[in-house]
């Protein structure tokens, strides 16, 4: 198996407490597809259902 492209999110309680916390939006952001990342890549977050409908592949750690 080849490399897998990870972003961790902020998983502060302010995060926690709002997901359109601007780090948050900014990991959304680097976990979409790009030049670099074609298919994108994982965001490993604890809130998965943080990012539900934003178009990133959210992951929880025990997945």
């Amino acid at each position: 198996m080849g490399p897998i492209a990870v972003v961790l999110d902020h998983t502060t309680a302010t995060a926690l407490r709002d997901p359109k916390d601007p780090y948050n939006e900014a990991v959304a952001h680097a976990a979409r597809p790009s030049a670099d990342f074609p298919t994108g890549r994982f965001l490993l977050t604890l809130t998965p259902e943080t990012y539900e409908d934003t178009g990133v592949q959210a992951v929880h750690p025990d997945e």
